[in-house]
């Protein structure tokens, strides 16, 4: 899921690199995530605070991808070259 966001809203000229970062940032909130559910565990000696916060979480996440708009580079048609999608833009 991360690549066809990432190819989609910045296109393929930096997409090593966008990529590589953005799964730097997606395997240290799973890290996070783990951590904080074990806090929450010790702290309350239940699982449901750490669960809200995730939830809360999972509802601002939702809200930035739904504002982020149309597509900059659409999908490439069959038949069309990569190199005219990124000459274009």
């Amino acid at each position: 899921m991360i690549a066809y966001i990432l190819s989609r809203y910045f296109g393929l000229r930096a997409f090593g690199a966008l990529h590589g970062l953005a799964f730097c940032f997606a395997q240290m909130a799973s890290a996070a995530g783990g951590a904080m559910m074990g806090w929450c565990y010790q702290l309350g000696h239940s699982y449901r605070t750490g669960l809200i916060l995730n939830e809360f979480l999972l509802i601002i996440a939702i809200i930035i991808f739904a504002g982020q708009g149309a597509y900059r580079y659409p999908a490439i048609k069959a038949g069309q070259k990569v190199k005219e999608m990124v000459a274009a833009h």
